[in-house]
């Protein structure tokens, strides 16, 4: 039995066995892997309806298919529910505006960072 991960046009990626308890486990095992970050794995599984699986997700120990995507949203998108200086904040799409600004200024970092090229 394995996790069998895919391409969305059908071209295997990884087989992971043992196959791991749950979908956070194997998005782990494939950034160790194939070099994907965690926060960008979508995994979908095949013969089910489209949907994306939670992290959080049991897998079938008895093996299971799935269509991994690679969402980049998370690269180009402010991360303004984790900023401790959100109150300072307003973000409107990739717009970022400081009307509560107290000090000189704020970090804002991505929800996602960048972590080869430019």
């Amino acid at each position: 039995p394995a996790a069998r991960v895919r391409t969305l046009a059908g071209g295997l990626l990884a087989e992971v066995s043992p196959v791991p308890s749950c979908v956070g486990d194997l998005k782990v095992t494939l950034e160790e892997r194939l070099g994907c970050p965690v926060g960008l794995q979508k995994l979908i599984q095949m013969g089910v309806s489209a949907s994306i699986l939670g992290d959080s997700d049991a897998l079938d120990p008895a093996g299971v298919e799935v269509v991994m995507i690679v969402d980049e949203t998370s690269m180009y998108t402010w991360d303004f529910e984790g900023n401790p200086q959100k109150s300072q904040l307003q973000v409107e799409g990739s717009v970022v505006k400081c009307p509560e600004l107290r000090t000189d200024y704020v970090n804002v970092l991505t929800k996602e960072p960048i972590r080869k090229g430019v």
